[in-house]
């Protein structure tokens, strides 16, 4: 029996609420730093922001981030992950739940996410005329891993992909997207300062899991977590957050980063507190809830931090 689930028909005209539910709207803030520390590389490489292309870039990600989302709970309904998840912590795992609790079937559900596709797909043709063909790129990439991450057959999240897949668009495709689109150009910096950003994006993924583990692994979904168990599994989190660490400090020992990028290190404090009570609590996931919101929120400011430091030193 569902914990606290509604049951019967869901409603024929599903309310505004519903539908936003269905894209997760507590993780679309994700999208938004991403693309903000893409204009802030522009900025900082000497090219003016275009007020009109930077909204629609910022939108068009966010679009972009629902949809695949949306699309996310449509094929975790249909292989069962999200009915069978008795252990999550909401809003962070378990999915939107629109479709659990009877608020949206999930046709509709999958109507949404297609919707705003389709909508991520028109800003993206409107900008590719204002930008060059190049822009083609990155967003057939990125609609691309969005819904090749959840769907069958090559369902990258239950492949061990799905690290990948996150990091590939948040961190690099989303950052350098944003920057090309105000410069015609690709960008260095933008790559050096996405690329902790694309780890610690893969770092929130993989935290998410062990509290969806036990669902996961019933239902077939075979990320790393399901796949060593865990035990195992939990020291990789602390080596994906040093990863994010040592990618900041090549950044600025290489270049192309500013020394005062280091500043943004100390959001990573945040994920650094994560790491013990992860290590104590990995099998249970009722203890796991601080240790989520702080790697969320760690990632959302190291962009925020980065962002305002290429700004401030541009």
């Amino acid at each position: 029996m569902n914990t606290g689930e509604r049951s019967g028909a869901p409603p024929r005209s599903p309310s505004l609420a519903a539908l936003l539910a269905a894209t997760r709207p507590g993780f679309l803030g994700l999208a938004l730093v991403a693309v903000l520390l893409g204009l802030a590389s522009a900025v900082h490489d000497g090219f003016p922001i275009t007020a009109w292309t930077a909204a629609l870039s910022l939108l068009g990600a966010v679009l972009a981030h629902g949809g695949a989302n949306a699309l996310n709970d449509y094929y975790d309904h249909l292989n069962g992950c999200d009915a069978g998840n008795v252990q999550r912590i909401p809003p962070f795992t378990g999915g939107g739940r629109t479709i659990q609790e009877g608020r949206t079937t999930p046709a509709q559900v999958a109507a949404i996410g297609w919707t705003l596709f389709g909508a991520t797909a028109v800003i993206g043709g409107i900008l590719l005329v204002a930008t060059g063909p190049g822009l083609l790129l990155f967003g057939l990439a990125g609609l691309l891993l969005g819904w090749l991450y959840s769907a069958p057959p090559l369902f990258l999240a239950g492949r061990g992909w799905g690290e990948v897949t996150v990091a590939a668009a948040f961190g690099l495709l989303i950052p350098t997207g944003a920057a090309y689109v105000q410069s015609g150009e690709l960008h260095s910096l933008a790559l050096a300062a996405g690329a902790p950003l694309a780890v610690l994006t893969a770092a929130i993924l993989y935290i998410n899991q062990f509290p969806d583990y036990a669902a996961d692994r019933l239902t077939g979904k075979r990320h790393w977590v399901v796949r060593l168990g865990p035990r195992l599994a939990w020291p990789g989190y602390p080596l994906l957050v040093a990863g994010a660490a040592g990618a900041l400090i090549l950044g600025v020992v290489a270049g192309p980063l500013p020394g005062w990028a280091l500043a943004s290190l100390l959001p990573m404090g945040l994920h650094a507190v994560a790491v013990p009570t992860l290590a104590r609590h990995f099998d249970e996931p009722v203890h796991l809830r601080p240790a989520l919101a702080n790697t969320v929120t760690g990632t959302l400011c190291y962009a925020v931090t980065t962002a305002l430091v290429l700004l401030l030193t541009a």
